[in-house]
């Protein structure tokens, strides 16, 4: 990650933060509302985890959409291979 962009992130997180105290949030009144543990909550804030769901749940909770990272477009679990790279091991297991 460039230091730049990793400047903003952590801006960001500090930004959040800040807000949170500010308005009496605490990260396991958070939890509580998505419905997870705290070091989830942690890891959102900052921008480790970023799934759809949960951060729609705190933009309808209060929280300014510009503070939350922006949310991942990968749905949940590992990657799929293409179907290509899958033939592709098929072959090389039938040689």
């Amino acid at each position: 990650m460039n230091p730049k962009k990793a400047r903003v992130m952590e801006n960001r997180c500090q930004l959040l933060r800040a807000w949170l105290a500010y308005n009496g949030i605490s990260n396991k009144e958070l939890a509580i509302h998505l419905g997870t543990h705290t070091s989830f909550v942690t890891r959102l804030i900052k921008g480790e985890r970023r799934p759809k769901d949960k951060i729609q749940r705190l933009i309808e909770y209060g929280i300014p959409k510009a503070l939350l990272p922006a949310p991942s477009e990968r749905g949940p679990g590992r990657p799929r291979k293409p179907p290509s790279a899958q033939l592709s091991q098929e072959d090389a297991l039938k040689s």
